[in-house]
C-alpha cells in the first residue's frame, strides 16, 4: 500500500501515462508521415521501439523527481539514464542493421500539356522490382480450363502491381507481341500447367526479377492456392505458400500480401501490413469478373475480338462501374483502328480513373489525344511523364515509341530510346529498334555497335545476328550475311527466322534448290501458327519472285488462315490490302474488288483513306490511271491529316509510274527520284513491306531512266539492289535493257540469263518473263 502511495505522491503513474500518450501520438504521426512522404515503414517500428525502450528513464526520473519541491540528482539517475540511452541506441542499431531511414518516394509537380500543374507520387527507381505472375494450374475443377484459374492469377498480379515498388507482368499484357505463343508452341495451348524451367525462361525474356507459379483448387465452397515465389536468375525458390479463402478476392489478397512482404523484406520499405481490397481494382460482382476473364481469354487464346467485345459488353452491363472492362473494350477498338469507338469507352475509363494508377492515367490521357488525332499533344503527355520520372525507363520507352510511330521523327525517337537504355540496358526490342533507326539515318557503324552490344547481353538470341546479317546483305556481303544467319539458326534451333533468311540468301544468289531445302528445314522446325505462317509466307514470296503469281496467291491465302489464329483483324486486313497487286497478277481481279469492298467499312475517319492503297494498286494494274490518281490524292490528304509523312513516298511513286505510262518521262523521273529520297529517310524502310517497296522504286526508276535515254543512270540506280540481290529478276531485266541501250550485248545477255534463272518456270502469261524472252530473242 505504501508503494502505491509513493507512486501517487511521486506522480509516476501520471507521468508514465502522459508518456504513453506521447508514444501513441508519435506512433500515429509517424504512420501519417510514412504514408504521406513515402518514408520506409521501418520508421514506425523504430520510433515505437525507441520510445518504449526509454520508458525506464521516464519512470526513473518520475520516481526521483516527480514529487513537488526541490530535489537533487543522485547516483542512480546519473548512471541509469545514460545506460538506458546507450541500451536504446544499441537496440535500434540491432533492429535496423545497415538500414537507412529515408524516403522511398517523393512528390513531383510539373506543368502538363495544357499548362496546368500535374502531381505524381514517384517511387525510387532503384527499389522497384519486376514480378511475373503466370497462370495458376487448375486442379480438381469439373471443367478442363476453368476461368477461376485465370482470374486468380490476374487478381494476384494486379493487387501486387498496386504496390509502387513492384511492377507485374502477366501473359494477358501485350499478349500479341508477348510470350503466350511460346507457351502454346511448347504444347500448353491454354497457357496453363507449364513447368518451372519454361516459366523461368519466359520470365528472363521479360527481364523479370521474380516469378510466381502454382496451382488452384476448389476447397470447401471456396478456393485453395498453393504457390511458389522464385528468384529468376539464378533460379531460386524463395517461399512456398498455401492460402484458402471463401472466394477468389480473399485468396488473391492473401497471396498478394505474402508476395509483397517476401519481395520487400530486404528493402527499406519493409513488411506491408495491409493491401487494398481487390474489388476496388476490378468489380465486386463475381459474374462480371467471370465475363471479363472470358473476354480476355477470347482475345488471347482464340484471337476472337468479336467474342471478346461480347463478353466485355456483358460485363459492364452487369457492373456499369467495371473500369477494367471499359479499358478492355478501349483496347479492342484501338487494335482495330476504330478510334471513335475506342474514345467512347475511354470516356468511361476516365470517369472511373480513381481505380487506376497515376501512370495508367497518364497513358490513357496520351492515347485519348491519339484517338482524336492530336499526336503532338500525346507526345507532350509522355514528355511530361519523363519529366516526372526521369529515371523510369518505361517513360522514355513510351516517348520513344510515340516519336517512332509519328512519322519521320527518328532523331527524337533515338534520343528517347537511348535514354531508356541508359536506365535499363538489357531491353532487347529497344536495342533492335534503335539499331533500325540508326540505319534510317545512315549511321551503320552505330547500328552495328548496338547490335553487337545486344548480342553480348543475350548471346542465345538470334535477333541481333539476323539484324547484323541484314546489314551485311544491304552492303552486298552475302557470304558474311549467311554466316550471321547460320549463327542465328544455331543460337535458337527452335526458331524459323534465321532459316528463312538463309533461304533468302540462297535465292538472291540464284540457288533455288538450296533455298527450297532451307524452307523444308524451316517446315520441320515450325510448330506455332506464326512460325508456320512465316514459312508459308516465304514460299509465297519465292514463288512470286519466280514469276508464279497464281501459286504465290494460293500460298498467301494459306498464310492468312494461319495468321488468323493470332493476328488482329486489322493486321489481317492490312495484309490483304497490300496483296492487291498479287491478286491482279494472278488474274483474280473480281476477287480483289470483292475483298476491297468488304474491308472498306473497317476503317473509320481519319483513317478511312487506307483502303485507297489497295484500290490504287488495282487501278494501276488495270491501267485506270484517272481512278488511280483520285485514290492517290485521297491517300495524300489522309496522310497529311494524320501526320504520316513517312508514307508520302507511296503517293510520289504512284504519280511517277502513271506519268511515265502517259508519256511524261521528265515528270516521272522527278517523282520517282523524290519517292526514292523520301523512302530512304522513312521509318517504313524498317518494315518488310518497306524493303520490297524500295526495290520496286529502284526498278521503276531504272526503267524510266532507260526510256529517258539515261542507261548509265539506270545501272547506277540498280547497283545497290543488285549487290544485295544479284539474281533479282526484275532488276536484271531492267539492267539488260540499260546494257542494250549502251550496245553492251554481252552484259545484256548476262543480266537476262540471271533473270531467266529465276523465271525458268514462270507461269506462261507472266508479263515480265514474257518481256524477258522477247528481249532475249532480240539479242539473239
Amino acid at each position: 500500500m505504501s508503494l502505491f502511495k509513493d507512486l501517487i505522491e511521486r506522480r509516476v503513474l501520471y507521468i508514465a501515462g502522459i508518456y504513453l500518450g506521447i508514444i501513441f501520438a508519435a506512433f500515429e504521426f509517424t504512420g501519417i508521415a510514412v504514408e504521406r512522404y513515402g518514408f520506409s515503414d521501418q520508421l514506425v517500428d523504430l520510433v515505437l521501439a525507441g520510445m518504449l525502450a526509454m520508458l525506464p528513464t521516464v519512470i526513473l526520473l518520475a520516481w526521483f523527481h516527480g514529487k513537488p519541491g526541490k530535489d537533487q540528482w543522485g547516483r542512480v539517475e546519473k548512471v541509469g539514464v545514460p545506460l538506458n540511452v546507450v541500451g536504446t541506441v544499441a537496440l535500434l542499431l540491432w533492429l535496423a542493421p545497415g538500414q537507412k531511414v529515408e524516403a522511398i518516394s517523393e512528390t513531383r509537380t510539373v506543368l502538363d500539356e495544357s499548362g496546368q500543374e500535374f502531381t505524381l507520387e514517384v517511387a525510387r527507381a532503384d527499389l522497384v522490382q519486376q514480378l511475373a505472375v503466370f497462370f495458376l494450374e487448375p486442379q480438381g475443377f469439373p471443367t478442363e480450363n476453368p476461368w477461376e484459374a485465370y482470374a486468380a492469377s490476374l487478381l494476384i498480379s494486379e493487387a501486387a502491381d498496386k504496390d509502387p515498388l513492384i511492377n507485374t507482368y502477366i501473359p494477358y499484357r501485350f499478349f500479341r507481341r508477348g510470350l503466350i505463343w511460346k507457351l502454346r508452341r511448347a504444347g500448353y495451348d491454354s497457357g496453363l500447367g507449364a513447368p518451372v524451367s519454361l516459366l523461368q525462361e519466359l520470365a528472363e525474356l521479360q527481364y523479370q526479377d521474380h516469378f510466381v507459379a502454382g496451382s488452384i483448387s476448389p476447397a470447401g465452397g471456396g478456393y485453395s492456392v498453393n504457390m511458389e515465389l522464385y528468384q529468376t536468375r539464378p533460379l531460386k525458390k524463395l517461399a512456398d505458400y498455401e492460402f484458402t479463402g471463401s472466394d477468389l478476392y480473399r485468396v488473391a489478397e492473401q497471396a498478394s500480401l505474402a508476395i509483397k512482404n517476401e519481395m520487400n523484406k530486404d528493402h527499406p520499405v519493409g513488411r506491408v501490413s495491409e493491401t487494398s481490397p481487390v474489388e476496388d481494382l476490378f468489380t465486386d460482382d463475381i459474374q462480371a469478373l467471370e465475363l471479363y476473364v472470358r473476354g480476355l481469354n477470347a482475345r488471347m487464346l482464340d484471337n476472337d475480338d468479336d467474342q471478346a467485345v461480347d463478353w466485355f459488353t456483358r460485363a459492364v452491363e452487369v457492373d456499369p462501374n467495371f473500369a477494367m472492362a471499359y479499358q478492355a473494350l478501349t483496347d479492342v477498338y484501338d487494335a482495330r483502328g476504330d478510334f471513335a469507338r475506342a474514345l467512347e469507352y475511354l470516356k468511361e475509363v476516365n470517369r472511373l480513373s480513381h481505380r487506376f494508377s497515376d501512370v495508367q492515367r497518364i497513358l490513357d490521357r496520351g492515347r485519348g489525344y491519339r484517338f482524336r488525332n492530336q499526336n503532338d499533344k500525346a507526345r507532350q503527355v509522355y514528355q511530361m511523364w519523363t519529366e516526372l520520372e526521369p529515371e523510369n525507363y518505361q517513360a522514355w520507352q513510351t516517348l520513344g515509341s510515340a516519336y517512332f510511330w509519328s512519322g519521320n521523327m527518328t532523331g527524337q525517337a533515338i534520343e528517347a530510346y537511348e535514354k531508356s537504355l541508359e536506365l535499363m540496358p538489357n531491353q532487347d526490342w529497344i536495342l533492335s529498334q534503335l539499331a533500325g533507326l540508326y540505319k534510317v539515318e545512315g549511321r551503320m557503324d552505330d547500328a552495328i555497335s548496338v547490335l553487337q552490344r545486344q548480342h553480348e547481353l543475350r548471346p542465345s538470341s538470334y535477333q541481333p545476328l539476323i539484324a547484323l546479317g541484314d546489314i551485311e546483305t544491304q552492303r552486298g556481303n552475302l557470304e558474311q550475311a549467311a554466316e550471321y544467319f547460320q549463327q542465328g539458326a544455331v543460337a535458337q534451333t527452335d526458331m524459323v527466322t534465321p532459316i528463312l533468311r538463309l533461304a533468302d540468301n540462297q535465292a538472291s544468289r540464284g540457288n533455288l534448290d538450296e533455298a527450297f531445302a532451307h524452307l523444308d528445314d524451316a517446315d520441320f522446325v515450325a510448330q506455332a501458327p506464326r512460325q508456320q505462317s512465316a514459312v508459308v509466307g516465304e514460299r509465297s514470296g519465292l514463288r512470286m519472285m519466280m514469276g508464279q503469281p497464281r501459286a504465290a496467291l494460293r500460298l498467301f491465302k494459306q498464310r492468312l488462315a494461319l495468321e488468323a489464329v493470332e493476328r488482329s483483324s486489322l493486321d489481317l486486313t492490312m495484309m490483304h490490302m497490300q496483296a492487291m497487286a498479287l491478286y491482279a497478277m494472278a488474274g483474280e481481279i473480281e476477287e480483289a474488288e470483292s475483298v476491297l469492298a468488304s474491308i472498306g467499312d473497317m476503317f473509320r475517319p481519319p483513317f478511312d483513306f487506307v483502303p485507297s492503297i489497295g484500290w490504287m494498286m488495282l487501278d494501276i494494274y488495270r491501267e485506270r490511271y484517272d481512278s488511280a490518281l483520285e485514290h492517290n490524292q485521297r491517300l495524300l490528304k489522309g496522310m497529311t491529316t494524320t501526320g504520316r509523312d513517312d508514307l508520302v513516298f507511296i503517293t510520289e511513286f504512284t504519280e511517277g509510274v502513271i506519268m511515265r505510262e502517259r508519256g511524261d518521262i521528265d515528270g516521272a523521273l522527278a517523282k520517282l527520284k523524290n519517292s526514292q529520297v523520301l523512302h530512304d529517310v522513312s521509318i517504313q524502310q524498317l518494315e518488310e513491306e518497306g524493303i520490297q517497296f524500295r526495290n520496286a522504286i529502284a526498278v521503276e526508276l531504272a526503267r524510266t531512266q532507260v526510256l529517258a535515254g539515261l542507261p548509265d543512270d539506270a545501272l547506277q540506280t540498280l547497283e545497290n539492289m543488285l549487290a544485295s540481290w544479284p539474281y533479282n529478276p526484275d532488276a536484271n531485266l531492267e539492267a539488260a535493257r540499260a546494257y542494250l541501250a549502251l550496245d553492251d550485248i554481252e552484259a545484256a545477255r548476262g543480266a537476262l540469263n540471271r533473270a531467266m534463272t529465276l523465271w525458268s518456270e514462270a507461269e506462261p502469261d507472266y508479263r515480265p518473263a514474257m518481256q524477258a524472252r522477247e528481249l532475249a530473242d532480240q539479242l539473239n
